[in-house]
């Protein structure tokens, strides 16, 4: 009796259960048709087991070309008869999807029929019936994909995007998005790991609201990045913060063409947009709070830690590519506290980028930056660290203002003004280390030079002690009027800078797009060659500006045209005029003749390269022509008669022969060297 109890039981539970089954699988049937006229797109299951508690669906396919492959995927199910909801499905969890789409698949859905052309508000209002339309065709009130890879392909077929790991959790009723990453990468070099993410998408806010953040590696309570944002329904309104702890990899791309690197990001942008008639206008703040820079054209070393406050509004009119600063305030702090109270610098900044590719003009560059009455040891403490290592040490009073105005085009960057006036300048050094004082400078001292890597290094001793020094009033006169012709006409009347020959060495070096220099006077020269490193950078120029200036302060001129000639490099090893004038003419510098001279002051700025004629034992006929050059316009500044002139032109230039034939440095390496160089 028992047992016939027992199998009758076990034929009505089959039975029964063979109902559920198959009104499971009508109503799963039911709700895929649902979810393909949604979508607009056919769905395909390969197979479903249906448990207790749910059903499990195996090789789902979506879309004509199977975009979309989920090869595994289980739905919770109500089991309850007695529920209103019996049998309809209360969540999905994707275990495992592939996508593959083109990005035109991709844009279709959320542009709307790809009208980039058409009013924003239109797309706007597009793109909120698109996240209407995908909450919608949700067949659950909650969605979780536990392992899902994306692949976005390129019109060409290749991998664009790939996405690993990817957890999500859709909640419909409030509209919301819960994203996890485990690794992004993109073909441009985007590589992001451990990454978090919500959006919150409600039909019923005013506005999108959303937090995107990467975990910094095994500290999961510790960001590297993050960025919120809030966004007006009917784009508006964009407000934007990023908080950056380091370097995201998705900035990379966009620096990969600009002379800038960033070793370490520490720092927040906040921006605000707000649509306007036919632009959008923007209010932002970017702060450094410690990040470290490289840029080669500045300093060959990084900058760093670098802290500043930038503050600007303008706008961006889309149709026409200008963005404009209407108003802006740089503020950067005394790295000494690295506090922005009264001791910070503060530069007041306008202007426009006019954004053209080359074709059409190429961008237009306008910008005025001022600096209002400062503190000259503000403005020094305010330079951040290694930007300008010479001047450490020195202490400033005074106040200084000045303003700055550029205007280029990027493709005639040769025609680049550049104004910089200095409005009021009343700084004076109070005390400055002893490599930079009179006490050290008008009195017998020597310098250290490193001719080659792997050469001993040279003492220079510019002391009358010395064999080799040459004291001004023994120097032939041909010497001290050659180089000054040569180097800077304007040396006894200037006070160590010629802006206007700097600034046309900017324009050359623009043109050029790189950082030749140029413009340098003798006392920047000697600046140069006593203090500072041969890189060719506008960090050593800006030092270079300010020692010229400190020389002029505590030498006169005279001290610095003798320390000059008596540290230049004239050849190979090669330190001073008593030396030069020893090697090539054997004879010492106060027995110069005129074009022996004028030959010792053409051997710049490559000495190293024209040393090539002493080995040769002649100088090319380009050459000469450029001896005969100086000479004449040594007569146009009335250094020299006219006669003398005449004379010289006649005069051979003859070499020291026995020197030349014993010089360990004439190699063929050197006599080959850079034909190109006259």
């Amino acid at each position: 009796m028992a047992l016939i109890s027992a199998s009758v039981a076990l034929c009505l539970f089959a039975y029964s259960w063979s109902q559920f089954e198959g009104y499971a699988l009508s109503k799963i049937d039911s709700s895929v048709e649902h979810a393909s006229k949604k979508i607009g797109a056919p769905i395909v299951v390969g197979r479903v087991d249906i448990g207790l508690s749910g059903a499990r669906f195996f090789d789902v396919r979506i879309g004509s070309e199977a975009q979309v492959i989920i090869s595994s995927m289980r739905a919770d199910l109500n089991i309850n008869p007695l529920d209103s909801g019996f049998g309809e499905i209360s969540s999905i969890a994707v275990a495992d999807m592939r996508i593959k789409a083109t990005e035109k698949q991709v844009r279709a859905p959320l542009l709307g029929g790809g009208n980039t052309t058409s009013d924003l508000s239109d797309r706007s209002q597009e793109a909120q019936r698109t996240i209407e339309k995908l909450f919608a065709s949700l067949p659950s009130p909650e969605l979780s994909m536990g392992s899902v890879g994306i692949t976005l392909l390129d019109t060409d077929g290749e991998a664009a995007l790939s996405v690993q790991g990817l957890k999500l959790s859709v909640e419909r009723e409030a509209s919301r998005f819960l994203l996890r990453l485990s690794e992004l990468k993109t073909r441009s070099g985007i590589r992001e790991r451990d990454l978090l993410a919500r959006f919150e998408l409600s039909p019923s806010a005013k506005d999108y609201r959303f937090f995107l953040r990467r975990k910094e590696g095994s500290d999961r309570n510790k960001n590297a990045w993050g960025v919120t944002g809030i966004l007006q329904k009917d784009l508006r309104n964009i407000q934007l913060t990023a908080d950056m702890h380091s370097m995201p990899s998705f900035v990379t791309p966009f620096l990969k063409d600009l002379p800038i690197g960033l070793k370490r990001v520490r720092g927040r942008v906040i921006l605000e947009l707000t649509r306007g008639e036919n632009l959008w206008q923007f209010n932002t703040q970017v702060q450094s709070q410690g990040s470290i820079v490289q840029l080669p054209l500045v300093s060959s070393q990084p900058l760093g830690p670098v802290y500043f406050d930038l503050k600007a509004s303008g706008s961006y009119q889309p149709t026409s590519r200008l963005l404009t600063i209407d108003s802006g305030t740089v503020s950067l702090p005394n790295n000494e506290n690295r506090e922005y109270g009264d001791r910070a610098a503060r530069f007041a900044l306008n202007g426009s980028w006019q954004m053209e590719p080359p074709s059409l003009g190429g961008h237009v560059v306008n910008a005025h930056l001022s600096l209002p009455s400062t503190s000259c040891q503000t403005v020094l403490n305010a330079a951040p660290q290694g930007l300008l290592p010479a001047l450490t040490g020195f202490r400033l009073s005074g106040d200084v203002a000045a303003t700055l105005d550029i205007s280029l085009k990027t493709r005639s960057l040769g025609d680049a003004y550049v104004s910089l006036h200095d409005t009021l300048f009343n700084c004076s050094v109070q005390e400055a280390p002893y490599a930079y004082s009179a006490e050290r400078l008008n009195g017998p001292f020597s310098i250290r030079r490193q001719v080659t890597k792997n050469s001993p290094p040279i003492d220079i001793e510019v002391s009358p002690s010395s064999p080799s020094y040459a004291s001004l009033d023994k120097v032939s006169h041909n010497v001290n009027s050659t180089f000054v012709a040569s180097e800077d006409a304007g040396f006894y009347l200037h006070k160590g800078i010629d802006v206007n020959a700097i600034a046309s060495a900017l324009r050359r070096d623009l043109s050029e797009q790189r950082i030749a220099l140029g413009g340098s006077t003798i006392t920047m020269q000697t600046v140069k060659n006593l203090f500072l490193t041969p890189e060719r950078t506008m960090s050593r120029k800006a030092q270079e500006i300010f020692l010229a200036w400190h020389l002029e302060q505590i030498l006169s001129k005279d001290r610095i045209l003798e320390i000059y000639v008596n540290i230049v490099e004239l050849g190979p090893g090669i330190y001073g005029v008593t030396t030069a004038s020893q090697r090539f003419f054997g004879k010492s510098p106060d027995g110069l003749n005129l074009v022996e001279a004028a030959y010792l002051a053409n051997l710049l700025p490559s000495p190293k390269i024209r040393y090539r004629y002493f080995c040769q034992g002649r100088v090319t006929a380009n050459f000469r022509e450029l001896v005969n050059g100086l000479l004449k316009r040594m007569v146009n500044l009335r250094h020299i008669t006219s006669e003398r002139f005449v004379e010289a032109l006649s005069a051979p230039i003859e070499f020291n022969e026995d020197a030349r034939l014993m010089a360990p440095d004439c190699n063929v390496k050197t006599v080959g060297a850079a034909s190109r160089i006259p």
